[in-house]
């Protein structure tokens, strides 16, 4: 059962990750804007850092210690989409993350 447990948690997280990388949003992070590749990378560089720690193990704590704040100097992650006004970065993934559990495919359980 956890073996399952794990394969959803790492299609919730990569869903997440796919869909920074092609939302064409901005991406804030210590001060910076990065394009949403640059992002991405960023953050499963942090997500691999915390695997190896066994540190993750749902798309909850990836949001929490990896999508949200730097951890080097606390500063809060946000995401600007064209001219909207910036959201908190596991505000704008946790709405994705909400969205595609309601919206789970057909056959997943």
């Amino acid at each position: 059962r956890r073996r399952i447990a794990l394969l959803s948690e790492a299609f919730e997280i990569t869903h997440l990750l796919d869909y920074l990388a092609g939302s064409g949003c901005a991406f804030q992070r210590s001060g910076t804007w990065y394009d949403a590749g640059a992002a991405r990378k960023h953050l499963e560089m942090k997500l691999e850092y915390l695997q190896r720690r066994d540190m993750v193990k749902s798309a909850e704590d990836f949001l929490k210690l990896a999508a949200t704040a730097s951890s080097m100097y606390g500063d809060i992650y946000k995401v600007r989409c064209g001219t909207g006004a910036p959201v908190p970065s596991a505000e704008w993934l946790g709405a994705e993350l909400a969205r595609m559990r309601r919206e789970k495919p057909p056959g997943r359980n």
